[in-house]
This record gives structure tokens, sequence and C-alpha cells, in this order.
């Protein structure tokens, strides 16, 4: 009998709340015998049907896939068993989402609030029932339902409904979020307003995540029995694939905990999430493994990163690779690795998406080892997919805190280095092609005689410039002049280099003035000639229009070098930068600081209005911190919406201070996008140099810390490295 194989598709791989029901759907399958392929789908651009062929069914998670997709899966003939998802599934397993509503609204009336308003959204499944069971919890107490008590997410961050609720005088007494982290925010922003919690309004949350527990005022919540929804769900469609009668399994119930926020009385615990020193351990972990990951893979040569021996950084050693081939449309050139073994990669042939990974690897115990899931994740670039690796196991999936895309990360990196490998062939095969070109074909030859000064000309390279042949005298003074003047002084260099016989032959690129006033590039090449004596009497050479691929090679520079949506430098670009700089501070005995921005609240707005808005936005944000930088300053966009500022000769702290809360100030200046009013606030973590690291790893390190310093602290603010004596 075949193995069985259940796919699992997902926005997210790790966290709280995903990453328990990924480790719960799998030990749940492997109790039961059966395989698991974790599909991570970033929910934005996914669209390949990996292992449709094969799989027996689906789990959807949130808005991992479209309707579409689903629809796709189940017109063959699999079941799909959704989790907190609006797509339309043959079954689902749910959370008694509208008793937890009825309750928090009856346990808010116990302590006397009657003016209870409700934040979140109806984008999953979840949401919209907690919002329609809101409602009828306000109608079924007799509550009044004409006051305007919806904050809708979508249409309102947390910070401006914070704001709002402050301007209106408070309308509410209390308030229930959608879930945690929502309430954790609006406790943040309420305190940053200097509105007591729960003083002067109580704020209940749902998930009971760990920060619940830490954050000060603790948090009323309900406990969700997150990995019960993983167990039920992978039971259900089990029961589904084996011909069983499947058994809709009850709702689940969650536990009220009550905490602070709500004027219950619970121990305050700063030091309540589960082993503190382990989480941090694990950031500094994370942020070391990046930055070591970016340096390994500049430094591979073409092919190398195929090797996938950059992933003994990580927990991962076993997988499979496939990608696009530019020779067949829709299929992957597939490899498999075991770095556990040393054997290198083994070439699998192709197949297409719809049979990666291939079936074999599941019934191959040697590749799995005690393992029976492989998360699968696109190999991308932004919107540029490259293929797809699936690796064995999930040790790449935390479930500490908050999501950090971890996986995700991991193939980010494998496909810039891809596309780093690829331009640069393309620019090496390019330069080749020139060079032959160049040395066949010309636009012109030129005769320079010394003595009288006189130019002539063959060819059409006036035409290139857009003169007549006597609207320039032809001396040489008067060509001169149409050279650009910040490449005359280089011209005039390689001439006398080479007259003085330093160099065999003449040759330079410079601007030259079209008659039309724009400059166009030109490439020259000469050849001094000498009399008998050794007096130079002649000079003859050729000419080149080189304007176009002076264009192509900036394309090229851009694409290697350049964030294709901002225009920033990228990481490459950046890291480059970033070292000599710190040099450079080093040699003069200078300080430089390190800059972290991160936007607040951006994935609303990419959620919100889509992500052509979300690229508006970055955009924007891009020229606003560039206007006001000095020259010398080093600005890059590493990813997302983080951006990552270095300012060299900086004098003192207060200096790094100001530069980062002019940042701030010129972000809170509202942008307009059509009809629409955007205000924009980021976070931003310092770190100096010497101050708080002598090398660009550790100051990055702390700026990062910081900057999550500042966002735990509410965001719209800036931190110097936390526990240094400039925070």
């Amino acid at each position: 009998m075949a193995q069985k194989i259940i796919g699992v598709l997902t926005p997210v791989l790790d966290g709280f709340y995903f990453g328990k029901l990924l480790t719960s759907i799998s030990r749940k399958a492997k109790e039961l015998g059966v395989c698991v392929l974790v599909i991570g789908t970033s929910a934005r651009y996914y669209s390949e049907c990996c292992a449709s062929d094969y799989v027996d069914g689906w789990i959807v998670i949130m808005d991992a896939v479209d309707d579409a997709y689903v629809q796709h899966l189940r017109n063959l003939g699999k079941p799909v068993v959704g989790i907190n998802t609006l797509v339309d599934v043959d079954y689902r397993v749910t959370i008694n989402n509208k008793e937890i509503m009825n309750f928090a609204v009856e346990h808010l009336l116990s302590h006397g609030h009657t003016r209870i308003a409700y934040i979140g959204d109806t984008r999953f499944f979840d949401a919209k029932e907690r919002y329609s069971g809101f409602m009828e919890a306000l109608q079924k107490n007799g509550l009044d339902e004409e006051l305007d008590c919806f904050f809708d997410l979508m249409q309102m961050n947390t910070y401006d409904t914070a704001v709002t609720m402050a301007e209106q005088g408070l309308p509410f007494s209390a308030v229930i979020a959608v879930n945690d982290i929502i309430a954790i925010e609006l406790i943040n922003h309420f305190k940053t307003l200097g509105i007591k919690v729960p003083q002067e309004i109580a704020v209940v949350g749902i998930d009971d995540v760990p920060m619940a527990r830490s954050i000060n005022p603790s948090l009323t919540t309900f406990r969700i029995p997150v990995e019960e929804l993983g167990y039920q769900a992978t039971e259900l469609l089990v029961q589904a694939i084996t011909d069983q009668a499947p058994e809709i399994p009850p709702q689940l119930s969650a536990k009220p905990v009550y905490r602070n926020s709500c004027s219950c009385h619970a121990e305050i615990n700063i030091l309540a999430i589960e082993d503190p020193a382990d989480t941090i351990q694990y950031l500094n972990n994370m942020m070391s493994r990046n930055f070591n990951l970016g340096v390994l893979m500049q430094s591979y040569k073409n092919n190398e990163t195929k090797e996938m021996k950059w992933l003994l950084h990580t927990p991962l050693r076993r997988g499979v690779v496939g990608l696009d081939d530019s020779k067949l449309k829709d299929t992957y050139r597939v490899y498999q690795f075991n770095l556990e073994e040393n054997k290198g990669k083994r070439t699998m042939g192709n197949v297409p998406p719809s049979q990666f990974p291939p079936r074999e690897v599941w019934e191959d115990q040697s590749f799995l080892g005690k393992e029976n899931v492989m998360v699968l994740v696109p190999i991308a670039q932004e919107e540029l997919v490259l293929g797809s690796m699936a690796l064995v196991g999930l040790g790449d999936v935390p479930v500490q805190l908050m999501p950090f895309n971890t996986t995700f990360q991991l193939a980010n990196f494998f496909a810039s280095a891809l596309l780093r490998e690829a331009i640069h062939s393309e620019l090496q095969s390019y330069s080749e092609q020139l060079e032959i070109i160049s040395s066949l074909t010309h636009d012109g030859i030129w005769t320079l005689d010394v003595e009288l000064g006189e130019v002539t000309s063959k060819g059409g390279i006036f035409n290139v410039l857009g003169y007549g042949k006597d609207e320039i005298p032809m001396t040489l003074d008067a060509v001169t002049k149409i050279i650009h003047p910040d490449d005359l002084q280089k011209a005039r260099a390689e001439f006398d280099r080479h007259l003085s016989k330093q160099m065999p032959t003449f040759e330079v690129e410079f601007r030259c003035r079209h008659h039309k006033g724009h400059f166009i590039w030109m490439q020259v090449n000469g050849n001094a000639q000498f009399d008998g004596s050794g007096k130079i009497y002649r000079v003859v050479g050729s000419v080149k229009d080189i304007t176009e691929r002076k264009r192509t090679e900036e394309r090229i520079r851009q694409l290697a070098y350049c964030d294709p949506l901002t225009g920033l430098a990228n990481r490459l670009a950046f890291e480059q930068r970033y070292a000599m700089l710190l040099d450079e501070a080093k040699a003069n005995n200078s300080r430089l600081a390190v800059l972290l921005l991160d936007l607040d609240r951006f994935k609303l707005i990419n959620d919100s209005y889509g992500h052509q808005a979300g690229d508006r936005v970055l955009r924007y944000v891009a020229q606003q911190i560039a206007s006001h930088m000095k020259p010398d300053d080093l600005i890059g966009r590493l990813g997302g919406d983080e951006f990552e500022i270095v300012v060299p000769h900086v004098q003192n702290a207060g200096e790094a201070l100001d530069i980062a809360e002019t940042m701030l100030e010129r972000l809170r200046e509202p942008f307009f996008d059509g009809e629409r009013e955007y205000y924009i606030s980021g976070s931003i973590g310092i770190a100096l140099y010497p101050d708080h690291g002598a090398d660009a790893e550790t100051l990055s390190r702390h700026a990062d810390l910081a900057m999550y310093q500042a966002k735990e602290a509410g965001g719209s603010c800036q931190l110097f490295v936390p526990g240094s004596k400039n925070t």
C-alpha cells in the first residue's frame, strides 16, 4: 500500500500560532502513519500546485491560497479541510468564537462596562465569526448597538484607533480585540497617549500568546487550543483519505484567562514568557545566522550555492531542490541533497511542479530518517519565483512569540545568490561580446594633425552627435569643448599618458554634448605616430557611440547592486559599503552611527490595499529618508519594510538621535496616494561605533535589538541598543 501523504497550505511557517499548529499536525500524522508536506505560500503570489498529482488530501490555513486554487484541488478529487479560512472547503475544524465573544461581553458587564467596542476585521473565518458573535452579544445583553462600536482594521490601524478613542473622550470603557497581538498593540498605544489600562479603559484579547502574560498590565484573554485544532484537522482529513466516514468534530472551546487588563487581579509577572533567556538567545542566533549566510553566499563562485552546504549554518541537512528549466515550460530540474552523508547533490531529472518533490523521496527511509514531514517554500526574490525547495523536518519552525519567517528567509537568500550568479554570468558574457563587436565596428575614424591642431573625420560620427560638418570648427580645441566638463580632465590625462609613451594606445570613454543639448557616451581609441627623430606628428583613431552599452551596464549594475523597488542599495551593495565606512571610522578614530528603521504596521497597508499600494509607500519612505541624508551616508533596503542607514562622522549620541528624529518627522508627514492619505510611522534602533560594537555584525545586531525594543514601546520612536547608557 502506497504511503499516504497529506498537504498543508499555510501563509506562515513559525511563531506561536502557526508553529504550534504545524507541529501538532505533524505529530498527529505520525501517530496515524501519514506523511506531511507543509507548503509555505506567504499568502501573496503562490500559484504553483506543487505535489498536487499525488498528495491525498489538503489542510488550508487562513489565506494561504485563494478560492480558485482550492477549487483546483477539489476538482482533482482531493478532500480539503479548512482551519480559520473563508475559502470553500469540504470540512472545517472550528472554535466556539461566538461563545467566546458572548462570554467576553458578559464578563465586562460584570465589571460594570456597558459601552464596549470591538477592534478587528472580517478577513478570516474566526475573525468574521468573532465580529458576528460580538454584535449578537450586544443585542442579547440589551446594549446600545447604535453606537459606532466597531473599529475595522481594514480601514484603520491600532494606533489610529487609540488616537480616535482619545480624541472622542473615550466613548467606550472597554474594548475587545480580535486577537492578543492587536490587544497588546492597543495597550501600548494607550500608554503612549497617557490612557491608563484598566482604570480608564479595559482591554480583552483572544489567543493567550506568551506576551499576554508579560505585558503590564497583563492581558485578560481566552486560551485557544491551537494544538487541538491541528489534531482535529489531521484526524478528520486522514479519515477522509482512508475511505472512513469522516466524523465532524465538535467546536473547540477556549478557556478564559483573567488578568489585570480588565480589572481582574493577577500577579504581574514581567518574566512570564517561558525561558526568556532562550528566546533572546534565539533572536541573537537568528541575526548572526542571517548575517553569516549573507557574507558566505557573496563569496560563493558560480554553482557553489546549489551544493546547499550553506544550510550547515541551520538545523536543516536534507532536502530536494527544483529550479525552473529555462528551456522547458512548467518544468523543474530536480536534485536531492543530504549533507549528513556528505555525498553531494544527486540529480533526479525533470518533473512538473505538480510532481515536486518527487514521490520517490517519500518512500526513501534512509533520506527521511525519523521524520515524516517536509517543508516546501518557493525560491523567490520579490515577485520573481525561481523554483521550490523542500526541506526535511520542522527544525527551522520555532514557536517563539511572533513569526520570524526563518524558512522563507533561507529561500530568499538562496534566490538572491542564484540571481547574483546569473547576473554575473550574463555580465561576463555580455562584456566578452562587446569586446569582440567593438573591435570590428566603429562609428567613425579620425586623424589629428599635431602641428596644425586640425582634426579630420570620416564616417557617421557627426550624424550621431547631430551636427553638420560645418557646425564645429575642425580643431582640437573646438572638439574638446563638446566633451562633458566632468570627463575632460580624464580624457586629457589618458591622451597625455599615451603621448609620453606610458601606454601603447590611447583609449578613453567620455560624454559628448549632442547638438540638442543632451550628452551621449563615446568610446575613443587612438594611436600616435612619430617621425624618425621621435617627434609626434599625427594621431589616428576610431570613435564609437556607446550610449546604449552604458545604459545597459547601468541597468545591470542596478539589478546587481540596487533594490529594484526603491533604487536604494540592496544587501550586497550595502554590506560592501558598510565595511568600507567602518574601516574608515577605525582609521580616523571617528564615530559611526547605525540606524535600523522598520515601518510600523506596514503589513496592514499590504493586506488592506494590495502590494502595489505597499510598494508606493516603500518608494515614498525611501525618498523621504534619502532627501535629508548627506551624500556620504549609506542607505539600504534589506527586504520588506526594513531600512538600514549608516552615518559616518557622527560627533555624539545626541547627533544620532537628532538624525533619527528628523527621519521620523519626515515619515509623519501625510503621504497622498491618489484618493488615499497615509500616516506612516516607524521604529528606529540605533547603535554607535565604537560604543556598541567594533564590527558590522555586532552593530547591526544591537541596532536590530534596539529597534524591536522601540516597537515594543509603541513604535514611532527611536532607541539606542538596550542596556546602553544612551538608551
